[in-house]
């Protein structure tokens, strides 16, 4: 992946960039960004500010699996809250953000609740590989999918980027390729995975390469385990495939199209 986002960002308030606290020239600006970002800051940031819900969902040592059993419950109860209430325009919007922290988030209740519809707008993200950090919430997103096609869109995004050398998220797109290999019985992601292969880079593995999906494995299990119920004498996880949606949701608005994302 090849990041154009400044770092890590975390202490900075969502649509400011560090430099603004530094030079008059950029503060306008930067008071615009943060005005076009405020409308979605319960979605990035979580109920409370000091939740930073971004940084959990993008990977590391913060990430959702190493969350104690019940702060990891609480957040993913509240991601389900939010994908059941957020409609389609305001997820555009947030892909149109040139910010990986609305995007990762955006990705997030996307994938929840299977918003297949935005299929090919990830797809384009994920292959532009424009910021840090955003691609691993379109791989979930995809992942949640759950598709064959989905699968094709992981493969095509390392077949491009693993040959540039860099690791920028190719790690956690692995994981989610080998977990979705896993769900549709296909092995995709076997000769990325061997070490004697043209594909593989030292720097995807931080334990044995057979570890590889364990993680989004977890993920998915906390996701299941904390799904809301359809409210209608349903099992089914909201989200499923067949089940009604919100009705703020139940399409992309004509702006978009097939829920494309421009004015990236």
């Amino acid at each position: 992946m090849t990041p154009t986002d400044p770092g890590h960002a975390g202490d900075l308030p969502i649509g400011a960039d560090r430099a603004s606290a530094r030079s008059p020239v950029t503060r306008e600006a930067s008071a615009a960004a943060a005005a076009a970002h405020a409308p979605f800051r319960r979605y990035v940031m979580g109920p409370r500010d000091a939740d930073r819900r971004y940084l959990k969902l993008r990977g590391g040592g913060s990430f959702v699996d190493n969350l104690p059993a019940e702060q990891g419950a609480e957040l993913m109860r509240g991601l389900w809250a939010d994908a059941r209430r957020i409609g389609d325009d305001e997820l555009a919007a947030m892909l149109r953000l040139v910010d990986w922290r609305p995007r990762i988030a955006a990705a997030w209740l996307i994938g929840l609740d299977r918003r297949t519809r935005f299929r090919e707008a990830l797809r384009e993200l994920l292959l532009a590989s424009e910021l840090a950090y955003a691609g691993e919430g379109y791989a979930f997103a995809l992942t949640r999918f759950a598709e064959p096609r989905d699968a094709a869109i992981l493969v095509a995004f390392l077949e491009r980027h693993l040959p540039t050398g860099l690791a920028y998220g190719q790690g956690y797109v692995l994981d989610s390729l080998v977990h979705l290999d896993t769900l549709l019985g296909t092995n995709h992601a076997a000769r990325i995975l061997d070490p004697a292969g043209p594909w593989w880079r030292p720097g995807l593995a931080a334990d044995d390469p057979n570890g590889f999906g364990d993680r989004i494995a977890r993920v998915s299990a906390l996701v299941e385990e904390t799904a809301p119920k359809a409210g209608r004498g349903d099992d089914k996880p909201i989200g499923a495939p067949g089940l009604g949606r919100d009705r703020r949701s139940a399409g992309c608005p004509a702006a978009f199209g097939s829920c494309h994302v421009r004015g990236r």
